[in-house]
């Protein structure tokens, strides 16, 4: 007997139910109560963008400075965040706000996902176990930079589209998820990669399957690549004006050797690559052109491949032990991981499902390892990781229920009896989740200079206009 739901393709169902909505709308107003009551400070990443928006409200341009242009931060959430500030008037709540309502519309493209992946019961457990998730609910305001939720709402959103385009051949779907994705990259750059990775396995994937028409093999994909060149073309335009190279990343050089010297703990150096001055003893190395000279993969890569893989190695090591820490993703949920890949055969559609889902992660660690690590750069992983978690909640539901059939020598008739049981470990993750959320905050808070904030304020208050 299967008591896991069945994967839908959602042709007779509504894609968002008002239940769903309602769960969204709760968790944009749980996100907006704990931004307003957990203190935190605006720091790393997050000023530039701030600083940008605001400045691009007031005229000054795309900079941080009011000297330089910007060539380091994408542009989609600073304008984005001066929008915000230019309506409600306070820096802090321009980040605060989108926090709070990409991270509750996350739920809505993996739902979207989870349904046709896993089905409906899984959809639902994963929309409430997202809506409480504790990096995306509460850590992401101490990453320092706040692009997250808006970052893997659009890639979300983006998979979602092409997701559905594919299964049901609906070719408008395809250029939805290219300006989604191209959006995305407007906020992360990396985004760039899921692209290509996306569209070279929906080719794979409608290589094997029967055709359905001649516009959609041969139009819906150049409809997504068009959307999101289209997108993404006049930053990558801005990038060639400003540095005189064809970039698709403003940041990449300058961001090898910082990883290197924060691995190393030499801040002095840090400081130097960043803030020391460069070649013509006028602009600090932040700002200076000199920083796109090199050849990333040249250097990186090919100048000391031995010193690359011992890189690799070492983020690898701290990925391991940043990401599966009890306050992120606690390894105690892998068990479930596993049962959710073993307890069923997998035909043909659910290898090119979790083949699907797997690369999301995959595209991460490629581009990643060979940098740098940073929880918040791993943010788009934890929707898989949560729905490979449902999943395996209901494999063990279902496990104990046949065993109490067994058990009873007749299968359980009883509707809420087999609901309780099939439920119950899902119910027992959603209160783990609870009960980590007040343990979450505190270790965030221990290394925040909240001091640094009320002095600031302070002079504010007290200085002359």
């Amino acid at each position: 007997m299967k008591h896991n739901d069945v994967a839908m393709n959602g042709a007779n169902t509504p894609i968002f139910p008002p239940a769903l909505l309602g769960l969204v709308v709760a968790a944009v107003v749980v996100r907006v109560i704990i931004a307003l009551v957990l203190p935190r400070v605006i720091a790393y990443d997050e000023p530039a963008y701030l600083m940008i928006g605001y400045n691009l409200m007031s005229g000054s341009g795309y900079t941080t400075t009011r000297v330089y242009p910007d060539t380091h931060q994408p542009p989609l959430y600073p304008i984005l965040a001066g929008l915000v500030h230019w309506v409600v008037g306070d820096v802090e709540q321009a980040s605060n706000l989108p926090y709070a309502l990409f991270g509750g519309l996350l739920l809505l493209p993996v739902f979207v996902i989870a349904q046709r992946v896993y089905g409906a019961q899984t959809a639902w457990l994963v929309a409430i176990l997202l809506a409480i998730f504790p990096p995306l609910s509460i850590s992401v305001l101490y990453w320092g930079t706040m692009i997250e939720p808006l970052y893997v709402f659009l890639l979300y959103g983006g998979f979602a589209a092409l997701l559905v385009g594919v299964e049901d051949h609906r070719a408008g779907l395809f250029t939805a998820g290219g300006v989604l994705l191209g959006l995305a990259y407007l906020t992360r750059p990396e985004a760039i990669v899921y692209v290509g990775v996306m569209l070279l396995g929906g080719l794979v994937w409608l290589r094997y399957r029967p055709p359905v028409s001649g516009f959609l093999n041969r139009y819906a994909f150049a409809g997504c690549i068009i959307a999101f060149v289209l997108i993404a073309a006049p930053f990558v335009w801005y990038l060639h004006a400003q540095t005189g190279h064809w970039l698709v990343i403003g940041k990449a050089n300058g961001t090898v050797q910082s990883f290197d010297d924060m691995l190393a703990g030499d801040w002095a150096a840090f400081d130097r690559s960043n803030w020391g001055l460069d070649a013509s003893g006028k602009v600090v190395n932040w700002d200076s052109p000199e920083r796109f000279n090199g050849r990333l993969v040249q250097e990186v890569v090919l100048a000391d491949p031995a010193r690359f893989l011992h890189r690799v190695m070492v983020n690898g090591y701290r990925l391991k032990e940043e990401l599966f820490a009890k306050q992120v993703f606690w390894v105690g949920l892998i068990p479930l991981i596993v049962v959710a890949f073993v307890k069923e055969p997998w035909d043909r559609k659910r290898l090119r499902h979790e083949a699907f889902l797997l690369s999301i992660i995959l595209v991460l660690l490629l581009v990643f390892l060979p940098f740098g690590i940073y929880v918040r750069y791993f943010a788009p992983a934890f929707p898989v990781l949560l729905m490979w978690t449902a999943r395996g909640t209901f494999g063990v539901g279902g496990w104990i229920l046949d065993t109490l059939a067994l058990l009873r020598g007749t299968p359980v008739s009883s509707t809420p009896l087999k609901a309780t049981v099939v439920w119950m470990p899902g119910a027992l993750v959603v209160l783990c989740l609870l009960l980590l959320i007040p343990q979450v905050p505190q270790g965030h808070l221990d290394r925040l200079s909240v001091g640094n904030k009320k002095a600031g304020l302070w002079l504010r208050e007290h200085s002359a206009a």
